[in-house]
């Protein structure tokens, strides 16, 4: 459980990091669409994930991929809608307002989606400390993006 924990936080922290280091590598590299680079993105990505999603499961001694075929369907579905769709918009911004404004953006995302979550989805109401830390976390993104 604890090396599940570990791994989880690594994960975690790794997973902001890369995507930043990425982004200013095409941000500053990449000069075709962003279709393109969303395509070729999702192309790499769907062949590491099916890799990594083998062999953990033989790891494991399962079956890779066993599993109810609506559940996969809504997993496709999902991944139309939210990588392909909203991976090329977010690619649209990075070319359009640059990696400095796309990740101060997109570090707010957490915070809509909690406010958005409480409007729409009848969600509990923020603390005043989540309130206080999403400022922080806010005004550290800003200051970062400058």
């Amino acid at each position: 459980m604890a090396s599940s924990v570990a791994a989880g936080t690594i994960a975690a922290f790794a997973a902001p990091l890369s995507m930043s280091v990425g982004l200013f590598a095409w941000g500053e590299n990449w000069k075709g669409s962003a279709f393109a680079l969303n395509l070729f993105k999702n192309a790499t990505a769907t062949v590491a994930f099916l890799a990594v999603s083998i062999v953990a499961a033989y790891v494991r001694g399962q079956q890779a991929f066993a599993g109810d075929a609506t559940a996969a369907g809504w997993l496709v579905c999902s991944g139309l809608i939210g990588i392909v769709v909203g991976d090329t918009l977010w690619l649209q911004a990075l070319a359009r307002i640059g990696a400095a404004r796309t990740i101060f953006v997109d570090a707010l995302k957490p915070f809509t989606a909690a406010v958005f979550g409480r409007l729409f989805l009848n969600e509990a109401e923020l603390s005043a400390l989540a309130y206080v830390g999403v400022a922080l976390t806010s005004v550290g993104v800003t200051v970062a993006a400058q």
